[in-house]
């Protein structure tokens, strides 16, 4: 239980009919991120993390681009979630980001780090589908609740605290 094998779980995810060859107007160089959004198309890993693919995170970037030049030089928006709310990755240090839409603009402040890559973050969200998915399943909450929170620390400590959904 909440162990992730993310090759196995990539597999799951809804494969491009022709992979994208050039990731030049991709402004992050992380593999892992460059590799899934080349591969699959747009995929709701979670009700919380929508991974966009290549077009998507080009018309969105784009649109950053356009009206907030300054974040983008900064951040790339690489998914959403059901509620408004965008997750980035920092140009910088290649930190995932989140952005809540309710503090208002773009602002380097609005932006809160997770303090975790790319692949960590992938792994976050396949342990949250998990977890959804066992409650699904009508597994006692408070049996869960302990491994969960476990299983997200020990991809970074105090994870669980800095993610801004809370399912206990």
């Amino acid at each position: 239980m909440f162990e992730v094998n993310i090759g196995h779980e990539l597999e799951k995810l809804t494969a491009r009919q022709n992979p994208i060859k050039k990731t030049v107007k991709i402004l992050i160089d992380d593999p892992t991120y460059l590799s899934i959004i080349t591969k699959f198309k747009t995929s709701e890993i979670t009700t919380d993390f929508i991974l966009l693919d290549y077009e998507k995170c080009l018309n969105r970037n784009d649109y950053l681009k356009k009206h907030y030049n300054k974040i983008l030089s900064q951040f790339w928006m690489i998914a959403e979630t059901g509620q408004g709310d965008e997750w980035f990755i920092s140009i910088d240090n290649k930190l995932v980001y989140f952005y809540d839409h309710n503090l208002g603009e773009y602002t380097e402040e609005n932006f809160t780090t997770l303090d975790v890559v790319f692949v960590d973050f992938l792994k976050l969200n396949f342990l949250i589908k998990e977890l959804e998915d066992l409650i699904e399943k009508d597994f006692d909450k408070d049996t869960l609740k302990e491994k969960f929170i476990k299983s997200v620390n020990e991809i970074e400590g105090g994870l669980y605290e800095k993610y801004p959904y809370k399912y206990f």
